[in-house]
């Protein structure tokens, strides 16, 4: 299906729902051994279930997205952003790639139809900004969730991200929604201002303790 180019994105084929068990519609297609790329194509639209657009599913939003009025700050544009990438927990068909979460959750846009890890650290942090502080909650119940049903949060909430993740900043973003919305009396008293906590997202550099030969690792 790849090779042939079914779909003008090769990723709409994974996010494609079967109509069937994977193992009858394989069995259905050794049968039928398809020959041409029309037949192929009649095939794949006879056993799967193609994927809607991005942002036109019906659950993609628990109301219509707003938008920002024509002259708008760019504040208010990406204000108004939100509600498009915004998606609500939404029953997951059989045999569906798709891994379910409980909470809203916000997409990176475009192609993508879930929910991404490394992206929603940068995507809570506007969020927070905006003063979105309900969504980063929901999304950090979210990756909880993978966590307790998958033992990790995957690189999407997608049945083949399971194999991979990315770059940890779940304590990252906890942090940072805790930092943005709980104000600490006497981190206030002695700063002037509410509490805040910083944490850096830099690589890890690699260097040699005191004892040669034992790596270290700094934050």
């Amino acid at each position: 299906v790849q090779e042939e180019q079914v779909f003008a994105d090769g990723k709409d084929f994974c996010d494609a729902i079967p109509k069937g068990s994977p193992a009858e519609i394989l069995a259905r297609y050794r049968a039928a051994t398809p020959r041409t790329p029309e037949e192929l194509k009649r095939f794949v639209a006879t056993h799967f279930t193609a994927p809607t657009t991005v942002g036109s599913g019906p659950a993609s939003t628990a109301v219509p997205p707003r938008t920002a009025p024509a002259g708008a700050s760019l504040i208010d544009h990406i204000d108004a952003l939100w509600g498009v990438l915004t998606r609500q927990p939404a029953d997951v068909p059989p045999y569906s790639s798709l891994l379910s979460l409980p909470r809203p959750f916000v997409v990176p846009g475009g192609r993508f139809r879930e929910i991404y890890y490394w992206d929603s650290y940068f995507t809570m942090l506007g969020l927070l900004e905006s003063g979105r502080a309900d969504l980063t909650k929901d999304m950090v119940g979210d990756f909880a969730h993978l966590i307790d049903t998958y033992g990790r949060i995957p690189n999407g909430n997608r049945t083949y991200y399971l194999s991979r993740s990315q770059p940890p900043t779940r304590t990252c973003r906890g942090t940072s929604h805790t930092a943005r919305t709980w104000r600490s009396p006497t981190a206030a008293g002695a700063t002037g201002g509410s509490s805040t906590a910083t944490c850096a997202l830099r690589p890890r550099a690699v260097g040699t303790s005191a004892h040669a030969g034992s790596p270290t690792h700094t934050p």
